[in-house]
């Protein structure tokens, strides 16, 4: 039993990414979920406006929305740019460090980012409203 677990410690991790993927179908598969996001973000605008109606409130929680949005595109984006960052995927064990580094300080400026957007929100609720 002990040789199974030295011999798992050794084994290499998976790699992250197939040999053989086509960029093509990538960036077509991320487009089209991205649009598909943006139909669904729409309808859920209109379907808000129905059922709660028009008014101050539903205009400021609309508004509160656009401002989650723009954090959620500059989100999405951010894997696009970054990807290439990290360098080639043929080392598996130098992808993953640079990987690692890379969300370690994207996390750090998130929660930075949550911090002061917890503090402001208030303020920034009845600014919107």
């Amino acid at each position: 039993m002990s040789s199974a677990v030295a011999q798992d410690e050794y084994r290499t991790p998976d790699p992250l990414l197939a040999a053989a993927t086509s960029t093509a179908r990538s960036s077509v598969v991320v487009s089209v979920g991205f649009l598909f996001s943006g139909i669904l973000g729409a309808l859920l605008a209109f379907v808000i406006a129905v059922i709660v109606g028009e008014g101050a409130e539903t205009d400021g929680f609309l508004a509160a929305y656009v401002i989650y949005l723009a954090f959620v595109l500059f989100g999405s984006t951010l894997r696009v740019a970054l990807v290439p960052l990290l360098g080639p995927t043929t080392d598996g064990a130098r992808f993953r460090q640079a990987a690692v580094a890379s969300v370690r300080r994207i996390l750090a400026v998130a929660g930075v980012g949550f911090l002061v957007l917890l503090v402001m929100s208030p303020v920034m609720g009845q600014i919107l409203v």
